[in-house]
């Protein structure tokens, strides 16, 4: 899949930017927790999804994989 045909799913270039700034929140927010069960920390302030409705499963399948595609271009330049 190309990124001009994940953006128009999307629904544009800003949307796509939202939906990647949102998947990587979301991605750190589940490592912090993996680390505070793992680590033995408070389960307690085990907190909700974020705005688990603000994007489509689709969409934030999608964000990852821009994310993933964007990585790979990098560690080519590199």
């Amino acid at each position: 899949m190309k990124l001009g045909e994940i953006r128009d799913k999307v629904g544009g270039g800003r949307r796509l930017n939202g939906l990647v700034s949102y998947v990587a929140e979301v991605e750190r927010a589940q490592e912090e927790r993996r680390e505070r069960r793992m680590s033995g920390g408070d389960a307690e302030e085990e907190q909700g999804p974020m705005d688990v409705y603000k994007y489509s499963p689709a969409q934030v399948v999608d964000g990852q994989y821009h994310i993933c595609w964007v990585m790979e271009k990098r560690k080519d330049q590199c």
